[in-house]
């Protein structure tokens, strides 16, 4: 049901109304108000059934946000998922793509820095009014998203506060503006999958990154691959997936970047890029897996890292880039 202050609003805006205190004070807060009838009402939002009537933002609504990506995951997330969420978002951000999040503690976070740092644009959609910041410790980082061309989105009016129950209504909104939804960690029951669970009802595409068995952060992740949701061992697994939505929509030299595998590899080279993933493994167990010496595998690394295939890490650990 929608608010009577939010009808009000509307109301406001349709007819041309004197604006209300409440509308004034939105105003002055910077806050901007659009509704589901107007033109810069994000245009996969509004494909969805359930979309808001309204939505308060700050900051500004533009075309290219219809080439977007959402990036979700844990609040208690390891090194391991804060890796591979700055690299895959980086990539994404780096092909032109936008980036959604919840802005809270977490994965949340860094796929909103990562993606500040490749100077791309990011969201941050709320679970509270636009007049404050949740959690305040990302005040900052809202800062940066605002002065970095971004935006932050919310359905609920100021003074609103981050009660628990507004979280699973958020993620509806972040699910409904992407194109896709990447899971990057999340036990049984995190907020990550319910944000999986609104694309997937929405009939858009779930990522999911595969997690250590043994671990309950990456519980929900192995769960949603089990049902379906594709699987993500590098950034290419994405972009191919989503190519056909944002090919016809960007400039020739505005290509994604595509980090194929050239054809002139060899079956050994094939079958490393094959075992290996995001997943940090140590150059015994991977001599191991592919049959030969610790001193043949690394010949066979070294031209795959001059092409950009392949990454060593300290301590004589490889992922595949």
């Amino acid at each position: 049901k929608i608010p009577e202050k939010v009808i009000d609003i509307i109301s406001q805006i349709k007819n041309k109304k004197e604006p209300s205190f409440e509308l004034k004070k939105i105003k002055n807060l910077s806050i901007k108000v659009v509704t589901c009838k107007d033109k810069n009402y994000p245009k996969l939002l509004a494909e969805v059934p359930d979309r808001p009537a309204l939505l308060y933002y700050k900051g500004e609504l533009k075309s290219e946000d219809v080439i977007s990506i959402s990036v979700v995951g844990s609040r208690k997330y390891s090194d391991y998922g804060r890796r591979v969420t700055m690299d895959i978002t980086k990539r994404l951000a780096e092909s032109k793509m936008v980036i959604i999040s919840g802005l809270a503690l977490g994965i949340d976070s860094y796929a909103h820095l990562s993606a500040l740092q490749a100077k791309a644009r990011t969201i941050a959609v709320l679970a509270n009014g636009l007049d404050t910041i949740y959690p305040a410790v990302h005040y900052g980082l809202a800062k940066k998203i605002l002065d970095n061309g971004g935006a932050l989105i919310s359905e609920f009016p100021p003074g609103t506060p981050a009660l628990p129950y507004n979280f699973p209504i958020r993620n509806r909104i972040i699910a409904g503006m992407s194109l896709g939804t990447i899971v990057i960690e999340g036990n049984l029951v995190s907020g990550s999958l319910i944000t999986a669970q609104y694309a997937l009802d929405y009939n858009r595409e779930v990522f999911a990154v595969p997690g250590n068995i043994d671990s309950a952060k990456s519980s929900g992740t192995n769960q949603l691959i089990k049902a379906g949701a594709k699987l993500v061992t590098s950034v290419n697994d994405i972009l191919v997936e989503l190519e056909h939505h944002f090919r016809p929509i960007l400039k020739d030299n505005d290509e994604p970047k595509f980090n194929k595998i050239p054809s002139d590899l060899s079956d050994m080279e094939l079958k490393v890029l094959q075992v290996l993933s995001n997943a940090p493994i140590h150059i015994d167990k991977l001599s191991q897996l592919i049959g030969k010496t610790t001193s043949e595998t690394l010949s066979i690394l070294l031209p795959l890292e001059f092409k950009d295939l392949v990454k060593q890490l300290p301590g004589k650990f490889f992922i595949k880039v």
